[in-house]
């Protein structure tokens, strides 16, 4: 269900994103404290920025296709629950492929359906 995604979403973006930042945050610059205010508050926005629920602002993340950016791939994920799992569509792809499924959908192609 949408709930549960949207649960699980969170509990794995805090705990392996995290995890992953202090990780790279002790190897890249040890004399950096990583729990900072200032690195909080870049951390919180990058979070605020990456779920945007507006495809302009998904897009403000980096110049790159929406099949590449992952807030604006996965932008469609909040519009069709059952699409767009991924970060990007090459990790779909790849994820699509080894559970013999077909999740990858457009945004031009969502707001089709929906009109």
């Amino acid at each position: 269900s949408a709930t549960l995604d949207d649960i699980l979403m969170a509990l794995s973006t805090v705990t392996i994103g995290t995890f992953a930042y202090y990780v790279l945050a002790d190897f890249l610059l040890p004399h950096v404290n990583p729990v900072s205010n200032v690195t909080m508050f870049f951390m919180m926005f990058m979070t605020h920025l990456s779920h945007a629920h507006d495809i302009r602002c998904a897009r403000l993340i980096a110049p790159l296709p929406d099949s590449l950016n992952f807030a604006a791939y996965h932008y469609v994920h909040h519009l069709s629950p059952n699409h767009n799992f991924g970060l990007t569509e090459p990790s779909d792809v790849l994820w699509d492929w080894i559970l013999g499924v077909q999740t990858i959908r457009k945004l031009d192609k969502i707001k089709l359906e929906t009109s």
